[in-house]
């Protein structure tokens, strides 16, 4: 089972990274959450994900939610199931509201097709932070989400955010490039 997951979410991390390179993520580590709760329809045209931020800093204990469209016309197939690219939002919540992350996804999502391994579906995107307050303001520009739905309906997985002046767009190394 190990095996069969840590090649999907291998080839999803590779599938990622080329699919989303505008979203260059360098830097150091901002935030890292790990997520548990429950997840419908990620093998769909649209699902979602929800749950507890199970440990990390700065928001363990609070909530996640995680809503995903999936375009199932543009899938490629392989020896373990399907991938197709795919748009979201995720929002964490620390256990003080004030506490947040919000961002935008761009990934793909993959369907596994060995029933064996009791996952359905695997999200994963980079992320671009739309907001962070309280304890989670250091938080922005980009990111990591994945996610992964197991037949029974649970999921579990992570999100990780860089630092605010971590390497992301026009500020990439103290410099600013302008294009005429």
């Amino acid at each position: 089972m190990r095996r069969l997951i840590l090649g999907v979410a291998g080839a999803l991390v590779l599938a990622t990274a080329t699919a989303a390179s505008a979203f260059a993520c360098h830097g150091h580590h901002g935030a890292v959450e790990k997520l548990t709760g429950t997840a419908s329809g990620l093998s769909g045209a649209s699902g979602s994900a929800s749950g507890t931020i199970a440990a990390g800093k700065p928001l363990s204990g609070g909530t996640f939610t995680i809503s995903i469209s999936t375009d199932w016309t543009k899938a490629k197939s392989g020896k373990h199931g399907s991938c197709a690219p795919a748009t979201g939002t995720v929002s964490l919540v620390g256990t003080d509201s004030s506490d947040s992350i919000t961002a935008n996804l761009h990934g793909f999502t993959c369907t596994v097709t060995d029933s064996t391994h009791n996952v359905d579906a695997v999200f994963g995107a980079r992320a671009k932070v739309t907001g962070s307050t309280g304890a989670a303001a250091k938080v922005g520009g980009c990111g990591h989400v994945f996610v992964a739905e197991k037949t029974d309906g649970t999921a579990k997985g992570f999100a990780s955010f860089r630092r605010h002046g971590a390497g992301y767009g026009a500020h990439r190394h103290g410099r600013r490039h302008f294009h005429r």
